[in-house]
């Protein structure tokens, strides 16, 4: 890509210029930006053009991480507090099952190789009132 990069469509369209929160790219021809809030959407870049998509976004969205043929990812936690990552489908977000303690948590970050690992923390309270963290890694299927 050589130039100027257009702007996404939700950024092009809106007189205030919102800044998407979230943004990944598979490769040259595949990139999303992400908007979350009261009318969440995706934006998808093919290589030309953005194309803007009405999606489902968890409650609280913390990353968006893309790697080559593993497509990509969005990381975070649902309203309940549980630990989330949804995949790229095309058109939409697709809920991928963790094999991940099912207590209060977050995912923050992706690596993959041959497999995706997602990591982040899950915690809760003490007895005490007191929050605490322990890690969480969980491989992706």
């Amino acid at each position: 890509m050589s130039g100027r990069w257009p702007l996404p469509r939700a950024v092009a369209q809106a007189s205030a210029g919102p800044v998407p929160s979230l943004f990944g790219c598979a490769s040259r021809t595949a990139c999303l930006a992400a908007f979350p809030g009261r009318k969440p959407v995706t934006d998808t870049w093919n290589g030309r053009a953005w194309t803007q998509v009405a999606t489902a976004l968890p409650t609280y969205p913390v990353a968006l991480q893309c790697s080559g043929t593993d497509g990509c990812w969005l990381l975070g936690m649902t309203g309940k507090s549980r630990p989330l990552a949804l995949r790229w489908q095309g058109t939409d977000w697709a809920a991928v099952t963790l094999r991940a303690p099912r207590h209060h948590g977050y995912l923050s970050a992706l690596a993959c190789g041959d497999k995706c690992w997602v990591v982040g923390g899950t915690g809760g309270s003490r007895e005490n009132g007191a929050p605490y963290t322990t890690p969480l890694i969980a491989r992706l299927p």
